[in-house]
């Protein structure tokens, strides 16, 4: 089974479950990126976009879907309450228009939320440190779903709400079927934590 949604690679999601993980960043996401925006001289239009030192708004994550070529942001508010976290997610499409919207933390249902929403409480998740990886677990989980509906002759749209419970469970049942269970255990983790935060 392939994914086939990067540049043809196949069997992406296991292999970034056996990449080296010998580097660990310290320091915020904008910091270690510079506040900058970053542009894929690969793929035309794919920008990531960070706030710059002097911001009111700090960026937590930046990610461009190299299908949609949609560029999507999530940004902690100047007067964010780490009581009620609510962020600020700005997305850009393959024109430069913007769309925001704010993202309750607490009124986030997993079971039934778009890819900007899970996007942004996997953000949350390892700004917090609550689950440090989860911005990881959250964007291999989405390759292999988005790879999987396309390569079945399906079209994925990043706005449709779906069931990332079922989705983790499924991958969950992949990783071990191909014979990869450190990537089931963390899959497991990752979707046992979430049951435990709902």
């Amino acid at each position: 089974m392939g994914i086939g949604a990067i540049n043809g690679m196949n069997n992406g999601y296991r292999y970034q479950n056996n990449v080296k993980k010998s580097s660990n960043v310290t320091g915020s996401f904008n910091d270690v990126l510079g506040g900058t925006t970053v542009t894929c001289s690969s793929t035309p239009g794919l920008v990531l976009h960070m706030s710059k030192e002097g911001d009111a708004e700090k960026s937590i994550g930046s990610w461009a879907d190299a299908i949609s070529g949609k560029s999507i942001t999530v940004y902690k508010p100047a007067d964010f309450d780490e009581n009620n976290p609510v962020y600020r997610v700005k997305i850009w499409d393959t024109d430069g228009n913007v769309t925001e919207r704010m993202v309750d933390i607490s009124e986030l249902d997993v079971s039934n939320c778009d890819d900007y929403d899970m996007y942004a409480y996997a953000c949350h998740l390892s700004d917090s440190g609550e689950y440090p990886n989860a911005m990881t677990r959250f964007m291999v989980a989405h390759v292999q779903h988005q790879g999987e509906i396309m390569n079945h002759g399906g079209t994925y749209d990043l706005d449709t709400a779906k069931n990332w419970m079922d989705i983790l469970q499924h991958i969950m049942k992949q990783q071990y079927d191909v014979g990869n269970l450190s990537g089931y255990v963390e899959y497991k983790k990752f979707r046992e934590f979430l049951v435990s935060k709902s």
